[in-house]
């Protein structure tokens, strides 16, 4: 079992040192920086749970909710550092996904 580990950990260092994984980490940064980015998160994480509050309660959704939601949507996608990380997020996505299904088809032999 040691070894298995330890060859996690080097596929671990591997995927860290992705260009893939970088570049996501270098975007987090730059959202970290971006106060405007963080405040259209934050406001679209509210409205997302006001809406999934008043879902879970059976209570109707305003329209003026929806409209809400939709004017976040917007100015999110406007965003140019939420679309950068966005990209990033989805090269991410792919490496791993690509390396558990390498994985689970060597396991599947």
């Amino acid at each position: 079992m040691q070894e298995i580990i330890e060859q996690a950990r080097k596929l671990g260092q591997m995927i860290a040192a992705n260009e893939r994984t970088k570049a996501l980490k270098e975007m987090e940064k730059a959202l970290d920086s971006d106060q405007q980015a963080q405040e259209l998160l934050q406001e679209y994480q509210k409205q997302a749970e006001h809406i999934e509050k008043l879902e879970m309660s059976g209570s109707p959704i305003e329209v003026s909710d929806k409209h809400k939601m939709r004017d976040l949507e917007q100015q999110m996608a406007l965003n140019q550092t939420l679309k950068n990380i966005t990209a990033k997020q989805v090269d991410f996505v792919e490496l791993m996904n690509k390396v558990k299904s390498e994985i689970d088809a060597q396991i599947q032999k």
